[in-house]
């Protein structure tokens, strides 16, 4: 079976892949108009985020998701999986390195 559909798409992460914070409560990102938004699960170190979605005037989604608790120190790993109108599942995820002196 050939299944056709088209992945949904996560991007303008905030904070950056990869960047550098000294304290991280909330993460966001754009969803692609294909997102079933229902179906958008938010993870932060495996801990699951309190989600806010807005939708863009252009289709697009904002994803704003909220940390139960703050991150203060080491690694965030950031998890997000939604599925498409369509039904294709897309898994995103990215690094936030998490350093309160600064260095």
């Amino acid at each position: 079976i050939v299944i056709n559909c088209k992945d949904p798409e996560f991007y303008q992460e905030s904070p950056a892949p990869n960047a550098k914070v000294s304290r991280l409560e909330k993460v966001s990102f754009i969803a692609s108009d294909n997102t079933m938004t229902d179906s958008l699960i938010v993870q932060v170190n495996l801990e699951p985020a309190k989600t806010r979605i807005i939708q863009n005037g252009n289709g697009t989604f904002t994803v704003e998701a909220d940390l139960a608790l703050p991150i203060t120190k080491d690694r965030a790993w950031i998890k997000v999986t939604g599925h498409s109108d369509d039904g294709c599942q897309q898994i995103h995820t990215w690094d936030v390195f998490v350093e309160p002196d600064g260095k």
